[in-house]
């Protein structure tokens, strides 16, 4: 069956022929004997969860999977759980899978545990030291348009961006997202304060505090949308409304954002479709190909609502 993988000395047309003969039969390729002949098992592993918390390495973590599982599929192969944390697992799985997808970032002392493990592998939307290949959203592009989108349309008494808790194992966008809010935050109607999320402190008390203490007539820019859903109940709580009494925007949101009232204004990036894109490089550096940069970049796409028109003049 050649004429289905691709790598045949056949005619275009007969392989055409012979992968309609196939789906008619519901024909599909045994992995297992497929290896035995290509040493390869056409098995992609993929690490979603963080071994130090056991927790989901990102919180889109299923739209991920979701994107990947659907392109290794239709690439003939099969995905395959790999949890790092699991050392017997982990020694299992290094032997059958041809590569490894790694969702988000995690602590630093895994990533020695997993480039051992994995010679060939794919950072999706993380970026650690090991030097392997990447494939990461275009944060400063994103909040770059955000920024932009603020600077003509918001007028409020003072901008405050929510920044989060730093570390050593802090995850890329940080870094990224805070330096292209600082570059636009020239261009804003009023000044920009940033509030660091500080150790020991819960992200509910965190956040409520910053609006006590800013108050009314602020435009809040959260880092990501579960900063964003805290900020919102907690206007609500104290009668204010979004946008009538405080404006409200995000760095980092998903599709139900757009379920919100009123719309909130967002970064949104598709996580499923980074899965496949990220399957479509991994397969190139399996098949033998070197990515032409080590950090390959995805747009981000701004979506507009209602959320950063404050309607009132500033408290």
């Amino acid at each position: 069956m050649n004429g289905i993988t691709g790598r045949t000395k056949r005619s275009a047309e007969r392989a055409v022929k012979i992968r309609a003969i196939a789906e008619r039969m519901g024909y599909r390729p045994n992995l297992a004997a497929r290896a035995m002949n290509t040493r390869c098992t056409r098995l992609i592993g993929v690490v979603v969860r963080n071994p130090d918390t056991g927790l989901p390495s990102h919180p889109q973590v299923g739209d991920y999977v979701n994107g990947i599982d659907v392109a290794v599929r239709a690439a003939g192969c099969a995905t395959v759980l790999v949890d790092p944390g699991d050392r017997e697992g982990l020694a299992m799985r290094e032997r059958v899978v041809d590569g490894v997808i790694l969702v988000s970032q995690f602590g630093i002392g895994w990533v020695e545990v997993v480039s051992k493990a994995f010679p060939v592998r794919l950072w999706l939307d993380g970026r650690s030291t090991d030097g392997a290949p990447a494939l990461l959203r275009d944060e400063r592009g994103g909040v770059a348009s955000l920024m932009a989108l603020l600077a003509k349309e918001c007028r409020p008494a003072r901008f405050v961006f929510l920044a989060p808790l730093g570390g050593e194992d802090a995850h890329y966008s940080e870094a990224e997202r805070l330096a292209a809010v600082r570059r636009g935050a020239g261009r804003l109607s009023a000044p920009m304060i940033v509030e660091r999320h500080s150790a020991g402190i819960r992200t509910g008390d965190w956040i409520t505090s910053c609006l006590e203490r800013h108050g009314r007539g602020t435009c809040f820019i959260a880092y990501n949308i579960q900063q964003a859903e805290i900020l919102g109940h907690a206007a609500l709580a104290r009668g204010w409304c979004v946008p009538r009494d405080i404006a409200l925007v995000c760095c980092d949101g998903h599709g139900l954002a757009g379920y919100t009232w009123p719309q909130l204004t967002h970064v949104r990036f598709d996580a499923a479709q980074a899965g496949a894109k990220a399957v479509q490089m991994l397969m190139g550096i399996i098949d033998g190909s070197t990515p032409s940069e080590p950090i390959s970049r995805y747009p981000l796409v701004l979506k507009t609502g209602d959320s950063h028109r404050m309607s009132q003049e500033p408290a």
